[in-house]
């Protein structure tokens, strides 16, 4: 979760609105919702810091709703405004890969305390029953 909240500090602030207005349309969702979920986001790892992480796997999901994607890698770039990659998408496509692997592994350990996950499991195998 460590990784996750650095990684979302490296985003352009809010002021730069022209920015997050275009991630908007790229990812194709209103700047209202990402700035609502992203909050809920961040607020909820600066909670998981104190040891507290009710929820870490529904918003380590949002990571992934809203980074992988890699229309955004090009735009992402602005993750590491300082460093000028020889290749357009680069830094994002690299940032976007290591935060959603990040969320993966938040998201895949809660999975079990998930009320709304599928809870497959494999019966014990009967040798009654057909094949």
């Amino acid at each position: 979760m460590k990784f996750i909240s650095n990684s979302l500090h490296m985003l352009p602030p809010w002021r730069e609105r022209e920015w997050w207005m275009d991630f908007s349309r790229i990812s194709d969702h209103s700047l209202g919702y990402l700035q609502e979920k992203l909050f809920w986001i961040t607020q909820g790892w600066r909670e998981a810091d104190g040891g507290e992480n009710f929820w870490a796997g529904d918003r380590a999901k949002y990571v992934l709703v809203f980074f992988d994607n890699p229309d955004l890698h090009g735009h992402l770039d602005a993750v590491q405004p300082t460093w000028n990659p020889p290749h357009r998408g680069g830094t994002g496509r690299r940032w976007a890969e290591e935060i959603c692997a990040a969320a993966w592994r938040v998201v895949v350990p809660t999975e079990p305390c998930n009320v709304y996950s599928n809870n497959f499991s494999v019966a014990p195998w009967s040798p009654e029953e057909p094949e």
